[in-house]
């Protein structure tokens, strides 16, 4: 979004005087209409999101969500966190909780934590649903596959070379890839495929 922006401007500098200042103007209209879509539609996804939570726990889960959106780095990984962390995950307790890495010494055992940008090797990724029943903490990982990065022959052998990669540390169960234009048509039934990823993980345990 960044680099398309200043791509846009370079554009626009590059336009006469004249017609700059009105030019620039648009521009910044644009923008600015862009990031309040962007906005909006993370704040919408949070709030439907809250309202599948038991009373007693939305304010936790408000404030699990805010955390993991620090982290976030694309709108499909903004849309899809709130479903994460409000997913009621069989086997496990609920308690709406978002950690970062280095953060395993505040896991509650037999409740799973959502985990965004989880450093694994030499790769990181997008969340991982952390767990445990009793033992060390494991991982679901789940990728959300924007387009631009993840389409073609090119990408997705490398997405299988990555996989095979994570999936040799012992810790990792399993990995599911989501589709981005599946968690940004709807971001519950997303969510809905991670549990389901979870509930075969550990029924296999």
């Amino acid at each position: 979004m960044v680099g398309a922006i200043i791509q846009r401007l370079t554009e626009e500098g590059e336009a006469d005087d004249r017609d700059g200042a009105l030019s620039f103007i648009s521009l910044a209209g644009s923008i600015i209409g862009s990031l309040r879509r962007y906005y909006d539609s993370t704040a919408n996804e949070t709030a439907k999101a809250l309202d599948t939570v038991p009373p007693s726990l939305q304010q936790k889960a408000a404030d699990a969500i805010a955390k993991g959106l620090t982290k976030c780095e694309s709108p499909i990984e903004q849309a899809l966190l709130p479903w994460l962390v409000t997913q009621d995950y069989q086997f496990f307790r609920y308690s709406p909780t978002v950690l970062f890495a280095g953060e395993h010494c505040l896991y509650v055992p037999r409740t799973l934590a959502i985990v965004p940008q989880l450093p694994i090797g030499r790769y990181r990724v997008d969340f991982a649903l952390a767990a445990s029943l009793g033992g060390a903490i494991r991982f679901v990982i789940v990728e959300c596959d924007g387009k631009e990065f993840h389409d073609g022959v090119d990408n997705t052998f490398r997405d299988a070379e990555r996989d095979a990669t994570i999936m040799k540390n012992e810790r990792v169960l399993a990995i599911v890839r989501i589709p981005g234009v599946e968690i940004m048509r709807d971001a519950q039934a997303a969510a809905k495929i991670a549990a389901r990823a979870v509930l075969d993980a550990w029924a296999k345990k």
